[in-house]
């Protein structure tokens, strides 16, 4: 059942505020991965004081590949080759999505195999599986860091637009669980564009809204004169 978390924020700042969200990285078990980013989903045009910004989610996920612009830095800009939409699993008898990667020739590009469902995915996660049984041509982790290729996850209200949650570099005959999270972050001031990656430790002026803990789907948030946020 697909699921819409919506967020509103209401503008008390006395000022017109921008406002971005981003999600907790997701947890990626099974193989090795170095840094799991976490990428700006979407950005607000400016609200004026008095106002109000919203963003809106859902748990449609897709499995996505691509490469990192230039090396993956905060800020850093993605150009995705690949999404494929992709089913979490539910419990043992409901398996969830299994997805080959490959990469291309010349090592430059990759591509994602049409998904098994079910597949070998564990309970609340998909499964990435870079073997090299999926074609392409054999690489090493250090053909995948210099040509910057990412695999990943990203997240849709439709099948027709999506905005990437998460990147890493994948390492080749890995097997990889990718295990969404459900928490997001409101950002406010921060210059940054969709699909940028997010160093989430040097982020100011966020706050987190953890849709699990708080048992409810949708969320406001009050921005406040000293730049706070609070929960209404």
């Amino acid at each position: 059942m697909v699921t819409n978390y919506n967020i509103t924020i209401k503008n008390r700042t006395g000022g017109p505020q921008s406002y971005l969200l981003f999600a907790e990285k997701p947890s990626v078990g099974g193989g090795p991965s170095g840094t799991v980013w976490t990428n700006v989903m979407k950005q607000c045009p400016p609200a004026p004081s008095g106002g109000v910004a919203s963003f809106e989610m859902s748990n449609n996920y897709f499995a996505i590949c691509g490469s990192y612009k230039s090396s993956p830095q905060h800020g850093g800009r993605v150009n995705v080759y690949k999404t494929l939409p992709v089913k979490l699993g539910t419990d043992e008898s409901a398996m969830a999505s299994t997805v080959g990667f490959s990469v291309l020739e010349g090592c430059g590009s990759c591509d994602l195999a049409s998904p098994v469902t079910p597949g070998k995915g564990k309970r609340d996660s998909f499964m990435i599986d870079t073997g090299f049984q999926n074609g392409g041509v054999p690489f090493t982790e250090r053909d995948a860091r210099e040509n910057n290729l990412f695999v990943g996850v990203a997240s849709s209200k439709d099948g027709d637009t999506f905005a990437v949650m998460s990147t890493f570099t994948p390492h080749p005959n890995s097997v990889y669980n990718i295990y969404p999270q459900t928490t997001f972050y409101v950002v406010a001031g921060e210059r940054l564009r969709d699909g940028n990656l997010v160093h989430s430790d040097t982020v100011n002026n966020k706050v987190a809204v953890d849709f699990g803990m708080r048992g409810t789907n949708r969320i406001t948030l009050v921005h406040q004169e000293d730049n706070t946020f609070e929960f209404q």
